[in-house]
């Protein structure tokens, strides 16, 4: 025997013996292989989804500094992305989930509180948010919608665009500018991927070209340049975006207050009276009609506009608080205005549906102000201002009816700071000087003596003046200055008599009365008049702005006065009876989103007893009571057609019959169609046998069936055996008919 007989075959050595791997190391390798194994079998579109949804949702959680829904819906689409679980539903479904997540998103955004990093934003901020998660959501449950080659819609990108900028709009700090160009970037190359990663689901002609990649590159590149161009130019052009946003949906480019500012332009009243003059602007409710609600106060005309001078200082909430000034329809805390002998003796609950800027409007004499705020600045002339004042949020008023009566002489100098004002402190030579142009006019001046030749008291002055406009002047919106820039407008008013609107009337009446040595000051607000009689709430609209002056007696203190013509002054004709009603549901339906996100359940009772006991709440639920008697009349008039002894028949014969035939119903209900009111047992057999494509239809079996029960069911007595047979047909029918519901493109392809 040779040697190479006698040499052993090497054997293997046993793979337990290898030293380079651990113990135990097989186990969690096998796991990562089925892993890997699992997750190599995904289409990569659904991975691409995956990251979309992904990045979208950390957008919007790191720019609106929320953690937990956005972790949510990443959890939600990874589930959905690895696991196999899939529905099957109809187009109809579809939308039904669409529609029902939308009125649950409606509802969080409705009870949800209003976030104070919103205010300053654009109306729609709180809202755009909102569709930001409602976008999410919807995303999300694209991954758990059965469709074949297991495929995710073409437009999923698309979709996402729309969460993507209405994330980006909530937040506009600077430092999140690189940030989201680098977000948008990112988002554009996904989506170019995604579209592409989606072709293999299209039928194309295969066509061979080289340069595919290098031209994937150059796509991706323009792509994700023109994502970093457009989010520059977002961040760079944002307040024309802005502008562009609110002139969409205001249909306006004017600001929403009324020369609400340090300023006010002869010309900024009118201008809001014409325009969008049916928007409601301020709402009250009142046991009284609440007439002037001032917004700013003037003392100082140089150069065509009305000045302010006079800053106002801060005022905290006070300790103790008029039972009479607290609200039980909103939060707040309690201001005190200004000193006044008596607390006040009317209360005015306001409510804002318009942007006054930063301002509490309010009547002259308010003594206190309830509202949600935590600083109030009160200027010299008692005007309510307040970083927190916003549209929607109500406040309320006490308010003095009565003069306050002052024996003393006026002092030159203002010594009693804001804001607690007292008349008799006010310095008001400044409201006593009339403009230097003014002297400089011999006719003017003679303007001035002859009216007020025969006039002893500051009343007599008053009413001569405004008997001066209101019988040698004409109300009109229009109005045409001269076009010499040297000439003063309101000189040219004084002394040519022409149509004009309230502001000139307001200043003129300001400039005589100044010329006469009465201190008085330019006034811009509402005239609240006109009265809801749904709601039984006072309301004042764009059209009821309104310009006047309040000038000083000695005897009586503050006085309103208006020399605008009748025609001018905002009166109480009140909107159509349709419009108060859309106003009056509007608002109610304001007033509880407002009172839930204040008060919870508090507000709920109040609310509704309000509702029910008021004529329109009566009046909706006796239509909601006559439109439930009329469904329930109609669905027992849809059972008249089943015989009559299907009610009465008490053997087990036949209700064993009625429960097979019901459960065949309800699956036929989902395959074609419920059977008709009167429509016959034998006439239902006859049509689903019309509507089967072929004999092994299993629509044939189904009216095979029903006629067969038709024979069973009004025989005089029904074998047993029979019954039995044909209930346990019934339910093996109504499987394989399930079946077509699940699967209607095999069927299709069946036939």
């Amino acid at each position: 025997m040779s040697d190479s007989t006698a040499k052993p075959l090497p054997q293997p050595q046993p793979q337990s013996q290898t030293s380079h791997h651990p113990a135990g190391s097989s186990g969690l390798l096998g796991n990562a292989r089925r892993l890997t194994a699992a997750a190599t079998r995904i289409p990569l579109q659904r991975w691409l989804a995956f990251a979309l949804i992904l990045l979208e949702a950390f957008t919007v959680g790191y720019l609106s500094k929320t953690i937990v829904y956005p972790a949510m819906v990443v959890v939600v689409a990874l589930y959905g992305t690895v696991s196999r679980r899939r529905f099957n539903m109809g187009r109809q479904r579809t939308y039904d989930i669409i529609a029902l997540m939308a009125i649950i998103f409606v509802i969080k955004y409705m009870v949800s509180p209003s976030d104070p990093r919103y205010d300053e934003l654009i109306p729609s901020q709180s809202m755009g948010f909102t569709l930001a998660e409602y976008v999410l959501a919807m995303q999300s449950v694209q991954f758990f919608l059965k469709r074949r080659d297991d495929r995710l819609p073409f437009s999923f990108p698309g979709i996402g665009v729309i969460a993507l900028v209405c994330a980006t709009m909530v937040s506009r700090e600077s430092g999140h500018r690189g940030d989201v160009q680098a977000l948008c970037v990112g988002f554009s190359v996904l989506s170019a991927l995604y579209c592409d990663a989606s072709r293999r689901f299209i039928k194309v002609m295969p066509v061979r070209r080289r340069g595919r990649p290098i031209a994937t590159v150059l796509v991706l590149a323009v792509v994700g340049s023109l994502g970093w161009f457009m989010a520059s130019s977002m961040h760079k052009y944002e307040r024309h975006v802005e502008q562009l946003v609110n002139r969409f949906l205001q249909q306006s480019n004017e600001p929403s207050s009324i020369g609400f500012s340090e300023s006010a332009a002869i010309g900024s009243v009118s201008l809001k009276k014409d325009r969008n003059s049916q928007q409601t602007a301020l709402r009250v409710v009142s046991s009284v009609e609440p007439g002037y609600f001032r917004a700013r106060a003037y003392d100082t005309y140089e150069n065509r506009k009305w000045l302010f001078n006079i800053d106002g200082r801060a005022t905290y909430p006070q300790g103790s608080v008029p039972s009479a000034a607290r609200s039980d329809t909103h939060n707040g805390q309690g201001f005190q205005i200004a000193r006044s002998r008596k607390q006040g003796t009317q209360k005015f609950e306001v409510w804002p549906d318009a942007d006054l800027g930063d301002t509490f409007a309010g009547p002259l004499r308010t003594s206190w102000l309830f509202a949600d705020a935590r600083i109030v600045t009160v200027d010299t002339y008692g005007v309510m201002r307040s970083s927190e004042a916003r549209s929607g949020v109500p406040y309320t008023l006490l308010v003095s009816d009565a003069r306050q009566p002052s024996n003393r002489k006026v002092n030159d100098a203002a010594t009693e700071p804001a804001p607690l004002v007292d008349d008799a402190k006010i310095s008001l030579q400044r409201l006593a000087t009339p403009p230097e142009w003014t002297q400089q006019n011999k006719r003017l001046v003679e303007l001035a003596e002859s009216l007020f030749k025969d006039c002893e008291t500051v009343d007599e002055k008053l009413a001569a003046t405004s008997r001066y406009f209101k019988e040698n002047y004409t109300y009109s919106l229009k109005v045409t200055p001269p076009e010499q820039p040297t000439r003063e407008p309101l000189e040219w008013f004084l002394l040519e008599r022409p149509p004009a609107h309230c502001e000139y009337f307001a200043s003129g009446t300001a400039i005589l009365l100044r010329m006469a040595g009465v201190p008085c000051r330019y006034i811009v607000g509402f005239v609240v008049s006109e009265k809801n009689q749904y709601s039984g709430e006072w309301v004042a609209r764009n059209e009821d702005a309104h310009a006047w002056v309040e000038a000083y007696d000695e005897t009586t203190g503050w006085v309103t006065v208006d020399s605008t013509p009748a025609s001018g002054i905002p009166d109480e004709s009140p909107a159509s009876s349709s419009t108060q009603l859309y106003e009056y549901l509007r608002d109610e339906f304001h007033r509880i989103r407002t009172g839930w996100q204040q008060r919870g359940f508090a507000s709920i009772q109040a609310t509704l007893k309000s509702l029910i006991l008021s004529p329109i709440g009566l009046t909706v639920l006796a239509i909601v009571v006559l439109i439930t008697s009329g469904i329930m009349l109609k669905r027992r008039r849809q059972h008249r057609h089943v015989d009559r002894a299907a009610y009465t028949a008490s053997t087990p014969v036949i209700e064993q019959l009625q429960t097979a035939r019901q459960k065949l119903d309800v699956t036929l209900k989902r395959v074609w169609r419920v059977r008709l009111p009167g429509e016959t047992v034998d006439r239902y057999a006859q049509q689903l046998a019309n509507e089967a494509t072929d004999q092994h239809d299993p629509l044939t079996e189904a009216a095979d069936w029903y006629t067969q029960y038709a024979e069973l069911r009004f025989a005089p007595k029904p074998d047993q055996t029979s019954v039995n047979e044909i209930a346990t047909r019934a339910h093996q029918l109504a499987t394989v008919l399930r079946k077509r519901v699940r699967h209607p493109d095999e069927h299709q392809g069946n036939a």
